[in-house]
């Protein structure tokens, strides 16, 4: 009995985490990435999925930090965006709509991280800078 219901709650949690749309666009990141790893990577390359962990953390503390606890804006559509990223989370933290992040902030997010590394790594020379974006990202 105690099982089911913590296959229940898994279940429910799932759904809760794939009935948005930043969910899916994380997951389609996660797909391309593994994608590109498949295709060419060596081994060592994969390790470096390790790395995305403390990555993501840092992340995510940054723009939790300085972005969306900046001051609030005196234009009203700024202050609604900011709202609907991330304040309206604290005013309502059990409303599902304001539970994830927005497709506006998650998809320029993970994209500025994969592009960035990408770049970075490449303007750095080195011949595997895709895979090991794809692998941290």
């Amino acid at each position: 009995m105690l099982l089911r219901g913590i296959g229940g709650l898994a279940l429910f949690r799932l759904r809760l985490i794939f009935g948005h749309p930043s969910s899916w666009v994380i997951a389609l990141g996660v797909v391309t990435g593994l994608a590109i790893l498949a295709g060419s990577a060596p081994g060592w390359v994969w390790a470096l999925a390790l790395l995305g962990i403390p990555a993501q953390m840092l992340n995510e503390y940054n723009l939790h930090r300085y972005i969306f606890h900046l001051k609030p804006p005196r234009r009203q559509w700024a202050f609604d965006q900011l709202y609907r990223m991330h304040y309206g989370h604290h005013d309502f933290p059990t409303n599902m709509a304001l539970l994830f992040v927005p497709l506006r902030v998650a998809t320029p997010v993970l994209a500025l991280n994969f592009f960035g590394l990408w770049g970075i790594l490449y303007l750095l020379g080195l011949a595997l800078a895709l895979q090991i974006a794809a692998a941290v990202v």
